[in-house]
């Protein structure tokens, strides 16, 4: 049985000016991460061996990985701009591994 856990709690505030065709945006947040991976049960498919003593022998639960990624603060930077039926939009945000986001998108209405 294999089990694979994964938790984020993402807490954010936002606020943007709009000014004609652009908008920018900004906010503070917080973030809390968790994961893991567990399978339970033996290893019946392969002969192990131990190596000093030459005895086979079988491994029961053979992984229990946890991860505690902690909690961080977060600042995110962006805009958009929108020009007719298209917009373009950046963003960056500063936590513990930042990131840029860039995107292209279509707008109908």
């Amino acid at each position: 049985t294999a089990e694979l856990i994964a938790n984020n709690t993402s807490i954010q505030a936002l606020v943007s000016k709009k000014l004609s065709i652009l908008t920018l945006y900004g906010g503070l947040g917080y973030n809390i991460v968790s994961s893991g991976i567990k399978v339970e049960g033996t290893i019946e498919n392969y002969e192990l061996t131990d190596i000093v003593t030459g005895e086979p022998y079988t491994v029961e639960d053979p992984v229990d990985f946890k991860y505690d990624g902690g909690s961080t603060f977060r600042a995110t930077f962006g805009m958009r701009l929108k020009l007719a039926f298209l917009t373009l939009h950046s963003d960056y945000t500063f936590q513990k591994y930042n990131m840029l986001s860039v995107g292209l998108g279509m707008s109908f209405r």
